[in-house]
């Protein structure tokens, strides 16, 4: 099998290279790297070049009740797997839904602008590690720390990608409530109600739309996916995505978007930060290959 390794030449940038072990009797599939500017792969062997590129359609299982997620998502933004996992409610931990989050491929770049040393040089001192990465990580592991350093990145306008998956049937009101309920229990959002300013009345507008795209549209089946990207302007789009028994996609249902950017970046700071995340599976994933990035 495939080994990636990765090392630190003499300039800032990090290089990767891709290794292949001498028991190799055949060669598997391995996983596609997503690469920022000023990184690259060097192969350690001339023939190793002559090898097919990995399949970018790959896909995980998240959760065995439904169909795997992509690792990849295409169409007017690409969109590569941060991490994933499955929401929890109640004591007995009630599955609801399978879940990933993923970042537009051109973002990437965004994340070591965002988290650079210089930035992160405001947080050493509560933070342990001797290097750039250990800080970033251990800071991301933080409740307090980790809404900071997302909410630093969704102010640069980095665009994120939700897919929800239910694991049982369901309708477009509960997956509504559900959202709605999120939004509510968010420090953050406690904050703004008790300032009551203009955030205060944003977050109220933005409620109200949240709730038009999920208007009498009924049923909602077991492995479908409802989808929630965040755009360049910060707004919201809500689509779904109707599968066959075989998993094979149907149609895709444009069902509406929340211009109002606090409601993206609430949902957001709920999945990505925080003592309580929604989905704390999910939440360490995500952060584990956010510090990758930096």
């Amino acid at each position: 099998m495939f080994r990636l390794l990765r090392s630190r030449g003499f300039t800032s940038s990090f290089k990767f290279r891709l290794l292949a072990t001498s028991s190799v009797a055949s060669v598997g599939l391995f996983t596609f790297l997503q690469v920022v500017p000023e990184r690259s792969l060097i192969w350690s062997d001339a023939s190793l070049s002559k090898l097919p590129l990995p399949d970018i359609t790959e896909s995980i299982s998240v959760d065995k009740s439904v169909p795997a997620f992509p690792k990849n998502i295409g169409g007017k933004t690409d969109f590569t797997l941060l991490g994933y996992g499955t929401r929890s409610v109640t004591f007995l931990s009630f599955r609801v839904y399978a879940l990933g989050i993923y970042i537009a491929k051109e973002d990437i770049p965004k994340v070591q602008t965002v988290l650079d040393s210089k930035f992160m040089s405001n947080f050493t001192n509560k933070t342990k590690g001797s290097s750039h990465f250990e800080h970033v990580s251990n800071a991301l592991k933080d409740a307090t720390l980790s809404s900071i350093l997302v909410e630093n990145l969704l102010d640069a306008d980095i665009r994120f990608k939700v897919r929800i998956v239910p694991v049982r049937n369901t309708d477009f009101n509960h997956l509504k409530d559900g959202l709605i309920k999120s939004i509510l229990a968010s420090s953050k959002t406690k904050e703004i109600q008790r300032e009551q300013g203009d955030l205060a009345t944003q977050l109220d507008q933005g409620l109200d739309e949240l709730r038009k795209p999920f208007t009498t549209r009924g049923s909602f089946a077991k492995g479908n996916a409802l989808l929630l990207e965040r755009l360049p302007n910060s707004s919201l789009e809500l689509s779904s995505e109707t599968y066959d028994k075989q998993g094979l996609l149907l149609k895709q249902t444009h069902l509406g978007e929340i211009e109002s950017p606090i409601i993206s970046k609430l949902l957001l700071l709920q999945y990505l930060s925080g003592d309580k995340p929604l989905s704390p599976n999910t939440k360490e994933k995500s952060c584990e290959q956010l510090s990758l990035l930096v």
